[in-house]
């Protein structure tokens, strides 16, 4: 788990926190919302990994004015899928929206974009298992 959205100067205490999750993984504290488990478990994982190694179809929606999960960690992601010469991420990236997919003036993005991934799962799904069209 990146601190990407964490800034610098308040990367001491979240190290700090990181560290108490691993030494104390069944600790009843929560923190940031999610108890010291989740942490424990969550930390280290590297997710982009995880997905490399799926063979299921992924989509991934990303919003350009998003602060939460920056837009460059999204196109990371699909980069190195494309470098790894993987076919099964679709990347849609909406520049005028934020993390929760809403405009400049607030009015929210969500249900049409829910409506296109619904279109693209529906095709997904109608075209069978993907194909793993790894680089040989």
């Amino acid at each position: 788990m990146a601190r990407h959205s964490v800034p610098r100067e308040h990367w001491p205490p979240v190290d700090e926190m990181f560290d108490r999750a691993r030494a104390n993984p069944n600790s009843p504290e929560v923190w940031a919302g999610s108890s010291l488990r989740f942490w424990a478990d969550a930390i280290d994982r590297r997710i982009l990994e995880s997905l490399l190694a799926a063979e299921t179809e992924f989509l991934l929606i990303q919003g350009g004015r998003d602060t939460a999960t920056p837009p460059e960690l999204a196109r990371m992601v699909a980069d190195r899928f494309a470098a790894d010469g993987r076919c099964n991420l679709t990347y849609w990236e909406f520049p005028g929206l934020d993390h929760g997919l809403g405009d400049t003036e607030g009015i929210s993005g969500m249900a049409g974009i829910l409506r296109q991934a619904a279109v693209w799962a529906q095709a997904k799904s109608r075209a069978g298992a993907p194909s793993s069209c790894r680089k040989p």
